[in-house]
């Protein structure tokens, strides 16, 4: 394979993204019963893999689902699949589904599960949207309850994130950020949210209507580790707006700086100190963890 093409991984085979194919009849397909990881890696390392893997089994036991591999197992198909792509820096994307089986609300019991991994160049934001920031809006679209969906399954059952992201695209702002069901600020369609007021870090607690990304993860250690206050905590609604600095996180975008909210200010209108100091801490764990130099 040319460096520029990605492969697909499905039950042992590899195939070129255009010869890939699936049943009609996969359960992920027709109701959304899988789960799934996105993954980035950099200079032909995974960054946070065992994370990223953990996550997918507590997805799968959550909706009892049984993967076909262990965590080690998993590990390894995903370096693999690296590897044999040729690709270095890299986006991951690994499902789980419940299988094919005759359509209906039970699955069939003798269905095997299906892995699927899609390894292709990554495509992260353009290096302007880090030096002056993005503008994001509040979708109209809101988190369910934890008693309808608990959000810590990342399934394949994503259309409200989606309408969200279409709503962003339509008013020409980079990520929709949605409210939980009580009103409160809850997580990016596609990321987690910060905000940083009178030089604390917070973000949005976790209560079951967030899902709580590795990154999410890593900038709360990384804040704590330069000494910055960091903390959960509920968010309401126009805090972001108000606050002195916004970013939000992710497998792919790292950690962008938020600028506009809804059209308004945030802040100074330009990426803030903190913001620019735990990111510098996050590429240099990258750097450290995936041996690359990063600017």
């Amino acid at each position: 394979m040319k460096e520029a093409e990605g492969i697909v991984y499905i039950g042992g085979r590899y195939y070129a993204e255009t010869e890939a194919r699936i049943s009609v009849f996969d359960r992920g397909f027709l109701y959304g019963d899988a789960v799934f990881e996105t993954l980035r890696a950099y200079g032909g390392t995974i960054f946070l893999a065992r994370r990223h893997v953990s996550r997918l089994f507590r997805s799968a036991e959550l909706i009892g689902l049984k993967v076909p591999f262990s965590r080690g197992e998993m590990l390894g198909v995903l370096e693999r699949v690296l590897k044999r792509s040729g690709i270095g820096d890299a986006y991951m994307r690994v499902s789980v589904t419940r299988g094919a089986g005759a359509p209906g609300p039970v699955p069939d019991p003798a269905a095997a599960p299906s892995v699927v991994v899609i390894c292709r160049p990554v495509k992260p934001p353009p290096a302007r949207a880090y030096e002056r920031g993005v503008a994001v809006v509040t979708s109209r679209f809101r988190k369910a309850p934890p008693e309808s969906f608990d959000s810590r399954i990342k399934s394949h059952s994503y259309l409200p994130n989606q309408l969200a992201r279409m709503e962003a695209a339509r008013a020409g702002a980079f990520e929709c950020l949605m409210l939980d069901h009580r009103g409160r600020l809850a997580e990016g369609a596609m990321s987690n949210v910060f905000i940083v007021r009178g030089g604390t870090v917070l973000t949005p607690r976790s209560t079951g209507a967030i899902l709580e990304g590795t990154r999410r993860e890593l900038a709360l250690r990384l804040a704590r580790r330069l000494g910055i206050p960091a903390r959960e905590d509920d968010v309401p609604s126009g805090a972001a707006a108000r606050a002195d600095e916004c970013f939000i996180t992710s497998a792919v975008c790292e950690m962008l700086p938020v600028v506009r909210i809804d059209g308004r200010r945030v802040g100074g209108g330009a990426p803030g100190e903190v913001t620019r100091r735990l990111h510098a801490e996050m590429r240099k764990e990258i750097s450290r963890r995936c041996g690359t130099e990063r600017d």
